[in-house]
């Protein structure tokens, strides 16, 4: 299965690949959408008007599916499995057979 990994960090080179070969891996920095030059570190990243003309689109049609409810968050399920690191193995096997849908597992540990 293909599919795109995106952070808003970037993460060292290959390990996503190293994990699936099949992933692509992108990273965006959230400044890059205000169309200004910043700073990573030492390292200065110019502006580009693709960043600040895709924060605009995105801003508005955030706003616009937030005013008509068509972005929800997953509902949290805290401890659903149980408490502690026993709580995540569990979740974690009830994920890959596929009986967690539509939540999101909170583990206190």
């Amino acid at each position: 299965m293909r599919g795109v990994y995106g952070t808003l960090f970037p993460v060292p080179d290959g390990q996503v690949k190293s994990i699936n070969d099949e992933v692509e891996w992108t990273t965006t920095l959230g400044n890059a959408i205000v169309g200004e030059e910043s700073y990573f570190g030492p390292n200065s990243i110019s502006a580009k008007s693709e960043g600040f003309q895709f924060g605009k689109i995105s801003w508005e049609l955030s706003r616009k599916w937030l005013e008509e409810s068509k972005v929800k968050v997953h509902k949290p399920r805290a401890n659903k499995y149980g408490e502690g690191l026993d709580g995540v193995l569990k979740g974690l096997h009830e994920l890959r057979k596929g009986k967690v849908s539509g939540e999101k597992l909170v583990f206190i540990l």
